[in-house]
């Protein structure tokens, strides 16, 4: 019938429920049977509820889904082909297809639907139609408990021109890996968003509520898109800084990270604090935002409105820096081009030691760095990981500090051009590093060669030479561990002679120490073995007295024995002479 006898309908019989009661309610199932066993036609007759009803109704008013010839194909007829109709979902094409004047139309009958009885298809439209009536807290609640079973549901959040559910919404769905894979494909939409929802996003859903989980660590803050945000908001806040009318706003090429209509000293403001938020964040996963493979977190590979060139640019990032000597030095004469010889590095950080690499390195070896990241672009400033690097030392067997050192060295090397950085800066930054806690060996080559680099600049002819900066290198040479690198790696004139030494010290260290403790031992079991004498001789000392009472305890017994023998003789004679008298007669 018409969609208002439907609802009349509907009305009714929910009235007629509640008046009823519960025990009318217990006793149906029973009056049911009953009927179904003594009225014939009845038999074959299905039993409704109001939800499978009210379902019904609003399936007759959708447009044809291809999905009912199965129905008829299956032999289906009559009362048992409604009733499955009524039971089964809609397809996933009709659910997108259907418009929001038709769902609009089909309010009246949402209410008698129980969302949580409904198949997954059918929840996605139901949210729409609750969206649509103003609903939001109803259809909020039957968004989180459809989220995990409903893929048409999961849609609603990211897909069309402009999603239907907030992405606030997905806070409450966070516990899940499907909601950490939807919220990237909602941030993948950041371009066309405003300043403003974008910070709501990041700080009230991404950072809020997410951030505890470690799925999110893998899908969103180890992702591309997450690089990509970090440089537009702090594009964002460079933007700011530039004055309107400025005549060198032009030659910032690096703000076209940040989109046109972000607009607004408070709100561009807001979006370089809420990048510097998710560059804390996200240091660790990121790598130290360092140019890097990212993962592809989404099942169907990259996240939506990707485009060609940042795929480009992931593969450009592969590439592995390179290290060759300097301009003016090369390559000794008759050695071969060996590893540390201008040869692609094993390691994106880090100059490594190969086994054939020659026995003296005398000339200090270059880095050049390759691919692209925001710290070469400006957007990232070394004074932001100082607060990282604080967290590291906190937590030193964390990768926080790997990473730090990391970027320390590539700006370092990526400022080199032709001229290493002055001892006063060198020291801020070595400081900030942390060397003394390194082990990775790679690094730690790669700094002794830069320190080899920027000796050898202090003592060129010309250059300015006080003796506080050369303590300050011999400070930073010691910071190294250099105990782990091969000897040819400090065979070189510019390492100096008293770094040289205290490497042999500190060689030398461990082998005192096991000396020490050698002695100890021996001492120890030195008087081990004089409190052994002393029991052995109090051991002999007893045994010494055991013998003597054992000898006198043998004349003893010798006595005894002569005793008793000389009182048996004695019984014995009146015996015999008994004997040998005649007899009388």
């Amino acid at each position: 019938g018409s969609l208002r006898v439907c609802c009349e309908l509907l009305r009714l019989h929910q009235r007629r429920e509640e008046e009823v009661g519960f025990m009318s309610s217990a006793l149906q199932p029973v009056s049911t049977m009953w009927k179904n066993l003594t009225d014939k036609p009845l038999r074959a007759k299905v039993s409704w509820d109001s939800h499978l009803f009210a379902m019904q109704c609003i399936r007759k008013r959708l447009p044809f889904d291809a999905g009912t010839d199965t129905l008829a194909a299956a032999g289906l007829v009559g009362e048992q082909e409604e009733d499955e109709e009524a039971k089964r979902d809609v397809s996933a094409e009709l659910c997108a297809e259907i418009g929001d004047p038709v769902l609009l139309g089909l309010v009246e009958l949402v209410g008698y639907i129980d969302i949580n009885r409904a198949p997954p298809n059918w929840r996605a439209l139901l949210i729409r139609t609750l969206l649509l009536s103003g609903q939001r807290e109803k259809a909020r609640g039957a968004f989180a408990e459809a989220f995990f079973v409903s893929p048409a549901t999961r849609l609603l959040a990211w897909s069309g021109p402009s999603p239907v559910v907030p992405a606030a919404w997905l806070s409450d769905v966070a516990e899940h890996i499907e909601a950490s894979r939807v919220l990237l494909r909602v941030l993948a939409r950041y371009r066309e968003m405003g300043g403003e929802e974008l910070c709501n996003i990041v700080e009230h859903v991404l950072l809020a509520n997410f951030l505890p989980f470690p799925h999110c660590i893998h899908v969103i803050l180890a992702s591309r898109l997450v690089d990509e945000i970090v440089g537009a908001c702090f594009a964002a806040g460079q933007k700011a800084a530039i004055r309107p009318g400025c005549s060198n706003a032009d030659e910032h090429k690096e703000l076209e990270r940040c989109p046109g209509h972000w607009a607004g000293a408070h709100v561009l403001w807001r979006l370089q604090h809420v990048g510097m938020r998710l560059f804390e964040a996200s240091f660790v996963p990121q790598r130290g935002f360092m140019p890097h493979a990212w993962p592809e977190p989404l099942e169907n590979g990259a996240p939506p409105h990707a485009t060609v060139a940042a795929r480009a640019a992931a593969k450009g990032s592969e590439e592995l820096p390179q290290v060759s000597d300097e301009a003016t030095g090369g390559p000794a004469d008759g050695q071969p081009r060996g590893p540390d010889r201008g040869e692609t590095r094993t390691s994106s950080v880090a100059v490594r030691v190969e086994a054939s690499d020659p026995p003296c390195q005398p000339e200090p070896l270059v880095v050049h760095v390759t691919g692209t990241c925001l710290w070469d672009e400006g957007l990232l400033h070394i004074d932001l990981l100082r607060p990282i690097m604080d967290a590291g030392r906190a937590a030193p067997f964390e990768p926080i500090l790997h990473f730090g050192r990391q970027v320390i060295m590539r700006h370092l090397w990526y400022q080199h051009k032709g001229s290493y950085s002055n001892v006063p800066n060198l020291t801020k930054l070595w400081e900030l590093a942390c060397w003394p806690l390194c082990e990775d060996t790679g690094l730690i080559r790669e700094a002794l060669e830069y320190l080899k680099g920027t000796y050898r600049e202090m003592k060129a002819f010309g250059a300015p030479w006080c003796p506080q900066h050369e303590e300050s290198l011999f400070q930073m040479f010691t910071a190294l561990d250099l105990s782990r690198l091969p000897v040819q790696a400090l065979l070189s004139p510019w390492v100096p002679p008293q770094v040289h030494v205290v490497r042999l010290l500190v060689q030398q260290q461990p082998a005192e120490q096991w000396h020490a403790e050698l002695h100890q031992e021996v001492a120890t079991a030195a008087e081990s073995l004089k409190e052994i004498n002393q029991d052995c001789v109090k051991l002999t000392n007893k045994l010494n007295i055991v013998e003597q009472r054992t000898v006198i305890n043998k004349s003893q017994i010798s006595d005894a024995i002569v005793t008793i023998e000389e009182h048996q003789r004695k019984k014995r004679e009146p015996a015999l002479s008994s004997r040998r008298m005649p007899p009388t007669v």
